[in-house]
């Protein structure tokens, strides 16, 4: 009864046992590498690939669900009816409630890093030497040259897209037709 209980009882390969006796150095090779019949070995089908690459032409991002990277409708999805916006928080997207808002007490604002809005100092800083802006794009601020330019000639004030990269001047002047930019 002992013998079962030994760990080479226990660790043997029941499928290739023979009725010769093994020696001491035999048992102890059939216990570091068992045998495992041609059989019964299991065949490996190629690796799969990591990452596959986005559908959309001219994309080299990587895929995340859907086949298409993030910038191409990949990912979750906003949960209110009808948003194609892709979900930040809470399976929501920003629009709706799916961002962080500022710690700073009394402030509304959406938090950029570090739990607070660019107001109170969240998001990057100007790379520019003893400056102490938030950069807005290149890693600069608007005073050394970060962020868009109106549009219109000669004018260097801060342009936006929601007014078709005119400054809020220009702008107006286009709203109102008074004068032609």
């Amino acid at each position: 009864m002992a013998q079962k209980l030994s760990l080479a009882f226990l660790l043997h390969d029941f499928g290739s046992r023979s009725s010769c006796p093994q020696s001491p150095e035999t048992s102890a090779m059939s216990l570091r590498s068992p045998r495992v019949s041609p059989l019964m070995a299991k065949t490996r089908s190629p690796p799969a690939p990591r990452s596959r690459p986005c559908k959309h032409a001219g994309c080299t991002k990587f895929a995340v669900t859907r086949g298409h990277c993030i910038a191409h409708g990949g990912g979750k999805r906003c949960s209110v009816a009808d948003c194609p916006s892709g979900a930040k928080t809470n399976g929501l997207c920003w629009k709706h409630g799916g961002s962080k808002t500022c710690s700073f007490p009394n402030c509304s604002n959406r938090s950029k890093t570090y739990g607070v809005c660019w107001s109170h100092g969240g998001g990057k800083q100007c790379s520019e030497a003893d400056c102490t802006k938030t950069a807005l794009r290149h890693g600069l601020c608007w005073a050394h040259g970060g962020g868009k330019r109106c549009r219109a000639d000669g004018c260097q004030r801060p342009a936006y897209e929601r007014n078709d990269n005119l400054c809020d001047v220009h702008c107006s002047k286009k709203k109102h037709r008074s004068a032609p930019y």
